[in-house]
């Protein structure tokens, strides 16, 4: 096991883990030679985890530095947008494990039928329902709503709600208007809640993607 793959978690949680050890019994890691029984432990864990932590840092980085550059080639980074759908773009002759296209790329493109329910959205709105009078509208007739095809068990709700349709219209990409990078993800240390802050607007990458806002 290599210090990317220690058993050991950054330094509180290992501090945390460590100290139960005359509870849970002894720990042992083959690859860091760990031993809660040591009398080095407490630096050993301490030195680990912060090459750990800086391992994690580095990764960051080095992920978000690619996820620039696939942004500043104009294709898509993100996750499922409702509305379109994901179209993989192929390497032309490199396989990936599996013997299959390697896939070095990701285009959206219009879900026409989703597209449908998306245009009722604004209509509607223009004409001035209320986002959950929208919602309640969609419910009514059973149509497919946002998450349907995630893979969580348990939702706050089978069907539209109100928020769901107050994000597509706060949305910018459905006026062809993409942007990356606009915000972050902070973790406190303390309470471990992860929180979204917004990015300065000289970090942002942004395009007008005509083609998808003609189709739209």
């Amino acid at each position: 096991m290599s210090h990317e793959t220690s058993f050991i978690p950054p330094v509180l949680s290992a501090r945390t883990t460590c100290k139960r050890s005359p509870v849970i019994g002894r720990l042992l890691s083959t690859s860091d030679d760990y031993d809660s029984n040591s009398k080095a432990r407490k630096v050993h864990r301490g030195f680990k985890g912060l090459m750990n932590e800086i391992f994690i840092d580095d990764l960051r980085e080095r992920v978000h530095r690619g996820l620039t550059g696939v942004a500043i080639k104009h294709h898509w980074t993100g996750g499922r947008a409702f509305g379109y759908r994901l179209r993989p773009i192929l390497h032309p002759t490199d396989k990936d494990q599996y013997g299959q296209p390697l896939r070095i790329a990701t285009k959206l493109e219009i879900d026409e039928a989703q597209a449908e329910v998306v245009r009722e959205i604004f209509n509607r709105f223009v004409e001035g329902a209320s986002c959950l009078a929208i919602a309640r509208g969609l419910n009514g007739r059973a149509v497919s709503y946002p998450g349907l095809a995630w893979k969580k068990k348990k939702r706050r709700c089978p069907g539209w709600m109100g928020s769901a349709v107050r994000v597509i219209l706060k949305n910018p990409l459905y006026t062809g208007f993409v942007r990356w990078n606009a915000s972050k993800f902070v973790r406190n240390p303390d309470t471990e809640k992860v929180t979204r802050r917004a990015r300065p607007k000289s970090e942002w990458i942004t395009r007008q993607d005509e083609e998808v806002y003609r189709q739209r």
